[in-house]
């Protein structure tokens, strides 16, 4: 599961990597046009949000993997093996909980807005591909929850 899980959020967030260099030329080229030509690039501020929302969700699942979350942890490496194996089970419950609701949520939301033909307002490009690969990535970070939740990470346990 995990091994699946982690090839999957690997093409994620290649393809969120991906997204972010196309981004930075376009901003750049934006600022240049800007500054340089007196021109700036027509919509780069709903191109800049449209792409922010892939970039975050393709990303999520591979950060789950590689442990790369924020992570604030004063108490609980003090605690015993034991307790910070439930704590951390317990965490990864309560994470696979909100982040099924949401893709669900999301999910909803992307049928809505398909519905009503919802697009941006500049460029009128419609909402609702951004908001199905947005429940794309949120389940990619699902099955990284859940790979993670059959595997306690190594260094929880050297911390003793």
């Amino acid at each position: 599961m995990e091994k699946i899980s982690l090839k999957i959020n690997r093409i994620a967030s290649y393809i969120s990597a991906v997204i972010m260099f196309i981004l930075t030329i376009w901003t750049v080229m934006d600022v240049a046009g800007r500054y340089i030509l007196n021109k700036p690039i027509r919509g780069t501020y709903e191109i800049t949000e449209l792409a922010l929302v892939l970039i975050v969700f393709f990303g999520l699942g591979y950060a789950q993997h590689k442990d790369d979350h924020v992570v604030i942890d004063l108490l609980y490496t003090r605690f015993p093996r034991k307790m910070r194996f439930v704590i951390y089970e317990l965490g990864v419950l309560l994470s696979i909980g909100v982040t099924a609701l949401m893709t669900w949520r999301l999910y909803l939301y992307g049928v809505r807005m398909q519905s009503g033909n919802y697009t941006t307002s500049v460029l009128g490009i419609p909402l609702y591909p951004v908001v199905i690969f947005a429940v794309i990535g949120s389940i990619c970070f699902l099955l990284s929850l859940i790979a993670s939740l059959f595997t306690f990470k190594k260094s929880e346990g050297e911390a003793e």
